[in-house]
């Protein structure tokens, strides 16, 4: 769930409980994708033995090794301080530098930061960096910049042509939909959202529904503590694309 500052989701030990069920079950490989730094994801997800995918694609952890892309980042210096304009105007947002990232997240100030608003921010962040090949890409509550030679897709490439019997692929943001758009005929697409437009075949609610369906797939005999009594509602999105 949503939280102040981003070192605040750390993941609960139920969770981490699911992805070792999961990833321990024969033949099943467990891959996370995030904008977060790759260090934050290994020290919390150590336990798991997952692989991870961090900022965006950019840096990869695959069985046991982190390899990271070589693509150029002198462009921060130029970003930067356009991004740090607009923390100080929007009191409660601020800036957070990754490695290979820039992101600037305004969950914490006033409500009346308007849609509108967000809108012209990202066209000025945008025009900005067109001369530098970049992508702004909104989140939860943030607005990322990032190198356009990496994304969640790309790195997502080198797990699809394994040829694996089942496939389940699950998003919230944008640039999850990066994702959805590799994934190999069949495999099962869900975004989270009910109201979020998406290339993914399904939709669910919210993250209780992502933990119940997780839960389940772990095959976890213990009850998973959610809000809901029901079980995970899984909804075809008529208007994405067909055979998603």
């Amino acid at each position: 769930p949503p939280t102040s500052r981003p070192e605040d989701g750390c993941p609960d030990e139920e969770l981490l409980q699911d992805l070792r069920a999961l990833k321990n079950q024969p033949g099943a490989t467990v891959v996370l994708t995030t904008g977060r730094h790759m260090q934050t994801m290994r020290t919390w997800f150590a336990s798991t033995g997952v692989d991870l995918v961090a900022e965006f694609g950019a840096c990869v952890h695959r069985d046991g090794v982190t390899t990271c892309s070589g693509v150029d980042v002198e462009w921060k210096q130029h970003v930067r301080p356009v991004l740090d304009r607009l923390a100080y105007m929007a009191v409660g947002s601020w800036v957070e530098e990754k490695e290979y990232t820039l992101a600037w997240h305004y969950r914490n100030t006033d409500k009346e930061l308007t849609a509108y608003r967000l809108r012209e921010i990202k066209r000025g962040v945008t025009y900005c960096t067109t001369n530098h090949n970049l992508q702004v890409v909104a989140g939860n509550c943030v607005v990322e910049v990032r190198s356009a030679e990496v994304s969640k897709g790309r790195a997502a490439k080198q797990w699809v042509g394994e040829g694996w019997d089942c496939v389940v692929c699950v998003g919230a943001f944008e640039s999850d939909d990066d994702v959805f758009e590799v994934m190999p005929a069949g495999a099962w697409c869900i975004k989270v959202g009910i109201t979020e437009e998406t290339e993914a075949g399904y939709k669910v609610r919210d993250i209780n529904d992502v933990r119940a369906l997780l839960h389940e797939l772990a095959g976890n005999d213990s009850t998973h503590h959610t809000t809901r009594d029901s079980g995970t509602v899984m909804h075809a999105n008529t208007e994405g694309p067909a055979g998603t």
